[in-house]
């Protein structure tokens, strides 16, 4: 289906007859935005730990990621990051291999994530969604609901929320994740 808005028409039979009823721009439809990162959401007990899962939406047709980065932020009173890897999505990238350059450092308020497929260009990412690039461990250390944002503040360099496709760097949608931490069992 197209993105648009639609009329949506009920026409409903019965023993009692037969009824109809038109819904004018009762759906709308809307684009998937062409590059998208999102953090999963979640709750834990408090000093207890969870995985979080960060996925990337690739929607641009026609074009390839090469490469891509980011930061991702909490509130470091809440949470505490004890590690960052590689998501499943990545294990085969590479023309059936792990990418040429992986990266994820853990930071006092997060971690940042930066991956080239390919140097040779001999693999890029087609359209996909829902692909895990990365997959964090958090321990709750205060009681509460807490944000995790992507950001451009981590990192020396500050590391930037960014995806290359064509060789273009492209600034993606972020859906941040959220993380409430109840009280321990």
């Amino acid at each position: 289906m197209s993105a648009g808005t639609y009329t949506v028409s009920l026409v409903v039979n019965g023993p009692g007859g037969t009824d109809n009823f038109i819904c004018p721009a009762c759906v709308t439809i809307s684009t998937p935005p062409p590059y998208r990162l999102r953090a999963q959401s979640t709750s834990v007990a408090l000093l207890e730990t969870t995985q979080i899962s960060i996925a990337l939406d690739h929607n641009s047709s026609g074009e390839t990621v090469q490469a891509w980065s980011y930061g991702l932020c909490h509130d470091e009173s809440s949470l505490e990051c004890l590690s960052a890897a590689d998501g499943l999505g990545l294990s085969d990238i590479n023309n059936g291999a792990e990418p040429d350059f992986s990266l994820t450092r853990l930071e006092t308020n997060g971690f940042t994530a930066g991956v080239v497929i390919s140097f040779s260009s001999s693999a890029s990412l087609p359209m996909v969604n829902d692909l895990e690039i990365n997959v964090a461990t958090y321990t709750g250390i205060q009681e509460g609901t807490t944000s995790l944002q992507f950001c451009n503040s981590l990192g020396t360099p500050n590391i930037a929320v960014v995806i290359v496709a064509d060789t273009i760097s492209h600034t993606p949608v972020t859906v941040p994740g959220e993380v409430t931490v109840t009280s321990a069992p």
